[in-house]
Parts: C-alpha cells; sequence; structure tokens
C-alpha cells in the first residue's frame, strides 16, 4: 500500500501528455486511480504468507489492468507487445495466487 502512495505522482507525471494537458485526462489514470482504491481497502490478518499473497495477488491485477489499458489506448508496439507479455504472464501467476490463497484461507478459518 505504501508503495501506491509513493508511486502515485510518478504514475502521474508518466501519463502527462507532451502539450501539458492534467494527468487526469490521460487514459491510464483512472486505471491507476481505482486499482490504488482496491489496495487501500485490503486489511493485514498478520498471516505474513497469506497477506504477502493477497496484496501481490492485487499488485498483479493492476499489471493486468493497466496493460489492458495500454492495449486499448497505446500505439507504440514495442510497448503493446510487453503490455501482451505482462498479460499472459500475470494470469499465471494470479492463478497460482488464486489457488495459493483459496487453499490457506481455508486454513486460516478452521
Amino acid at each position: 500500500m505504501t508503495v501506491a502512495f509513493l508511486l502515485a505522482p510518478v504514475i502521474a507525471v508518466a501519463y502527462e501528455s507532451p502539450n501539458s494537458e492534467p494527468a487526469t485526462t490521460m487514459p491510464m489514470q483512472p486505471v491507476v486511480a481505482s486499482n490504488m482504491k482496491t489496495k487501500q481497502g485490503i486489511s493485514m490478518t498478520g498471516d505474513v504468507d497469506y497477506d504477502f499473497a493477497v496484496k501481490l495477488r492485487t499488485h498483479h491485477q493492476m499489471a493486468l489492468t493497466m496493460s489492458q489499458a495500454q492495449l486499448k489506448n497505446g500505439k507504440d508496439a514495442s510497448i503493446r507487445d510487453l503490455a501482451n507479455k505482462i498479460i499472459a504472464a500475470q494470469r499465471k501467476e494470479i492463478r497460482v495466487l488464486d489457488h495459493w490463497i483459496a487453499a490457506h484461507d481455508k486454513a486460516r478459518t478452521q
């Protein structure tokens, strides 16, 4: 969560347009803001392994969402290629994390 707050100004600057339009008018800004709000709502359980998996899953989901927004709005072929690779990799890791979280969430509630 702290990383999201620290990166917010960097992300905003990175998405400012060359003609100095505010970052809020750029297509990626709503994606980043929405995901930061989602991350803020995740509370820590005290189980380091479980908390890591849940937070990392959210982080991977943000990368997936941002990559999808890039494909929708981006023009640069090399960045679009990177976005496609990120989507494939993050989906695999999200499946692994989902499996682990499901198995360990049941163990936590018993």
